[in-house]
């Protein structure tokens, strides 16, 4: 791989140093982190290969060409740029609609069909609840704005007029309210209001985080195999992450419990509710995937869970300084001779080789992800 360079210190400055993580199939990248650089091309994060301290940086071009990557990368890198790198979000959607193509298996199409449905439901949810909310704020009833289900014609027929009576009460122009509701709904979606009958996605995610740092660390604390150890960081940084995605989440909620500033179009109020989630998005990146690694052997036999543990401590998502101060949540254990046993066991990257037994374990755990 040409054009690399090490960086000492593998603890990121702030999210957009961090990287995002991009559900690759390919072993030796599977979770690798994608950021843009200075002049916009895109840059590959991922541990020192060679067992020692902090991480390659990667021209993401040279990737692509030393590396023999699955059909779903190939698609997948193919529509990568710094607009699609922008947020959690926006990747995860990008790869849900590769993946829906059935490129990472029928499986892993399946479920991400399932997902993205899932998705327009809870927008629409959102957009349900957000309407009725409205409705409140000019003391008028919303008993009747759901007829036979809430994706409807009749049922959105009867959203519109109520979004028209409360911008005149309101005294807005209607159209600045539909498009601000829209907008909204999508923003909200993947968290969902604490109202939701059933919890967005992120909301489920942040309550997965605090029972797999819970479940890691119990059984890491039980076992004396030195392999432990890694189990037991990996469970820390996930406690320290799960506390300031509580913290997140409740900030965001007392900010969507009163949507009179945001329906009014009030800037200071966007700008902080649309920064509040896209903080929780980056907080949660990558931890979706070492939960249904974890999920998936918890039935097993110990030395299923001593396999996994490795690559929880690897791929754990390292706070940004920005978030946890330079002495917090931070991972002192000798990476070494894990991180070599890791590259001789997923790939000889030297030659392309691909361990097509890893991709399918791969495949199989990101087709178990929310």
């Amino acid at each position: 791989m040409d054009s690399h360079r090490l960086e000492a210190d593998a603890t990121p400055r702030g999210f957009a140093d961090r990287g995002i993580a991009v559900p690759f199939t390919t072993p030796l990248i599977t979770q690798a982190r994608v950021r843009a650089d200075t002049d916009r091309s895109l840059e590959l994060v991922l541990p020192n290969l060679s067992g020692g301290k902090g991480r390659y940086i990667l021209p993401w071009r040279s990737v692509t060409r030393a590396l023999t990557l699955t059909v779903h990368d190939r698609a997948l890198s193919d529509s990568l740029s710094p607009e699609a790198i922008r947020s959690p979000e926006g990747l995860r959607a990008l790869a849900m609609r590769i993946a829906a193509k059935g490129l990472a298996g029928p499986r892993a199409a399946e479920h991400a069909n399932e997902a993205l449905a899932r998705d327009h439901d809870h927008e629409v949810v959102a957009n349900f609840l957000l309407v009725v909310r409205l409705l409140h704020l000019i003391n008028r009833s919303s008993a009747d704005l759901m007829v036979d289900g809430l994706d409807n014609p009749e049922s959105r027929r009867r959203g519109r007029a109520a979004m028209a009576e409360a911008a005149g009460e309101l005294g807005l122009p209607a159209v600045a309210v539909y498009d601000r509701v829209e907008a909204l709904s999508r923003q909200i979606a993947p968290l969902g209001l604490p109202d939701a009958p059933e919890p967005g996605r992120l909301r489920n995610l942040a309550g997965d985080l605090s029972r797999f740092a819970v479940g890691v660390r119990s059984w890491c604390g039980q076992s004396r195999l030195e392999i432990a150890q890694l189990g037991l960081a990996a469970a820390e940084v996930a406690t320290a992450t799960a506390s300031l995605v509580e913290g997140a989440i409740a900030a965001l909620d007392r900010r969507l419990h009163d949507i009179e500033p945001l329906i009014r179009g009030d800037g200071a109020a966007t700008t902080a509710l649309v920064a509040g989630l896209e903080r929780l998005q980056h907080l949660l990146d990558g931890w979706d995937y070492l939960v249904a690694l974890w999920a998936g052997v918890a039935d097993k036999a110990p030395e299923d869970r001593q396999n996994v543990i490795t690559d929880l401590y690897r791929l754990a998502p390292i706070l940004p300084l920005s978030e946890s101060g330079p002495d917090a949540a931070r991972r002192p254990f000798n990476l070494s001779a894990v991180q070599r046993r890791w590259v001789r066991a997923n790939e000889d990257w030297r030659s392309s080789r691909l361990d097509y037994d890893q991709v399918r374990r791969i495949e199989a755990v990101k087709a178990q992800m929310r």
